[in-house]
């Protein structure tokens, strides 16, 4: 479970660095680097791209920051709820992530890479969050298990 549990806190801090760099591109104004696809222009350009005044990117480094901070809390302080909250914030990010997935393939008819990404990241995170938390679901001494 250790070995999962630095999984998911590398998988945030990817994720994180990934939303903050399109966050601040938006505020920025800049272009976001994509090559010759053009995708990621369309998708974050997009109606979708945004909820309200708020750019989807930053709404994603909230999430991977709370992650993060989840991921990150010290081995010995893991509890069954830890593991519980980790997994239902991934699952809800990746019913998110697949929303956004169909809207870039069905709407948008573009794709971002950075996107995609983060698609994955989510995926990997939840897939991370359930294999922790049947760990610590088997374990009595959660601490035991994890050291």
């Amino acid at each position: 479970m250790k070995g999962g549990i630095w999984i998911a806190r590398a998988l945030a801090l990817v994720g994180f660095a990934d939303a903050a760099y399109l966050t601040a591109t938006h505020y920025a104004g800049a272009p976001v680097f994509c090559g010759a696809s053009g995708g990621c222009d369309a998708v974050l350009t997009s109606a979708f791209a945004t909820l309200g005044p708020v750019p989807i990117a930053l709404l994603g480094a909230f999430y991977y920051g709370i992650a993060s901070l989840l991921a990150w809390t010290p081995i010995e302080s893991w509890s069954r709820r830890t593991a519980w909250v980790l997994a239902g914030l991934t699952g809800g990010a990746l019913v998110v992530s697949g929303v956004l997935f169909l809207l870039q393939a069905l709407v948008i008819e573009a794709w971002c890479r950075y996107c995609l990404v983060s698609a994955a990241i989510t995926t990997l995170l939840f897939v991370t969050a359930l294999v922790v938390l049947r760990a610590v679901r088997r374990t009595p001494s959660i601490a035991g298990e994890i050291s």
